[in-house]
């Protein structure tokens, strides 16, 4: 999971600023709004870092809602006033979204509470049923022909020695295998898996996390080895937005040094600037520290970019990281 530091929400999810938090699992988190509409105003927030509702996954935005239903039947049994709620979400500035990590509040309401949630209703003349109904069709319109968001399925990329392909529930065995060696979570943000519960986790948090709209793309790949069928680790691919991509990944230990993850990231590489025409930039980072990984990026032809001094919160503790990125043009790609 990738914690912004000037996301004031991400901070709070990483326990780095305080918050009065009544629920987190692996995927969401939700706490009280320190400028509340009513005693018991509730934001609930996703764990992965997305600005908008549109870069949500169908799962993400269900899961958001889900989790909103429960808590508010939690705020009515608890004693607070509550004779009524107010559910919504705030999508961009323009909307009142005062912070860019796509939230939805729980504002509990009764009568007499002096609080307004609504809007100034138009004048009906402005809107004649000719136009409601143009309005209607150009909505219509957008949901019944799909290719206006076009997807993409994930694929499954081949290489002299790799299969990358999606994860699958029978992968559970060999992701603890290597997920569980500490030094293979030395630098990265999430701990090593203590028992197969924490990779059923990571499973359910892929599933989650995945999206195949073009340009905001977020797959996860399981590097699986030919010779022996086993997955030894992963490697993902996101749209930082559509024109710039990264990728991330680990590997396990016991395949360190034998060239493995060089050639999964070359294929996805490869695979990014021949299917993805507007991208221009693929990009990584790692902890200074993590030589192999930045060996891994400057063996796929990456060229390194600079040092973000304490730029990323690690387990605690605020570490240096290191820009690695490879451009289009200049690679006559």
């Amino acid at each position: 999971m990738e914690i912004i530091l000037s996301c004031i929400f991400c901070r709070i999810i990483d326990k780095q600023i305080p918050a009065s938090i009544i629920y987190e699992d692996e995927k969401a988190v939700a706490f009280l709004d320190i400028h509340p509409i009513n005693e018991g105003h509730v934001l609930v927030v996703l764990k992965r870092h997305e600005e908008r509702l549109s870069g949500l996954s169908e799962d993400e935005a269900g899961y958001l809602l889900k989790i909103g239903r429960k808590l508010l039947k939690a705020i009515q049994e608890s004693g607070i006033k509550c004779e009524g709620a107010n559910l919504f979400l705030s999508d961009g500035p323009t909307a009142g979204q005062e912070v860019m990590h796509s939230h939805l509040h729980i504002a509990p309401r009764f009568e007499g509470d002096g609080q307004r949630v609504g809007f100034i209703h138009s004048d009906p003349a402005q809107y004649p049923r000719a136009r409601l109904d143009q309005i209607a069709t150009a909505i219509t319109d957008k949901l019944a022909r799909p290719d206006k968001f076009e997807t993409i399925t994930q694929p499954t990329l081949e290489t002299k020695r790799l299969i990358l392909r999606p994860y699958r529930e029978s992968d559970l065995a060999d992701i603890f295998a290597y997920a569980s060696h500490p030094e293979v979570s030395k630098f990265v943000p999430w701990e090593a898996h203590i028992a197969i519960e924490d990779s059923k986790k990571f499973l359910d948090l892929v599933k989650l996390s995945t999206r195949t709209i073009r340009d905001k793309l977020y797959y996860v790949f399981a590097v699986r080895l030919k010779e022996s069928g086993q997955v030894v680790g992963s490697i993902d691919f996101k749209n930082v937005n559509p024109c710039i991509g990264q990728i991330d990944y680990a590997l396990g230990f016991d395949f360190w040094n034998k060239g493995i993850m060089s050639e999964a990231a070359e294929a996805i590489r490869d695979w990014a600037f021949e299917n993805l025409p507007k991208m221009v930039r693929l990009q990584a980072f790692c902890v200074a520290d993590n030589v192999g990984s930045s060996r891994v990026m400057e063996k796929i032809g990456m060229t390194r970019e600079g040092m973000r001094r304490k730029a990323f919160v690690l387990k605690g503790n605020p570490v240096d990281l290191i820009d690695y990125a490879i451009v289009r043009d200049h690679e006559g790609r």
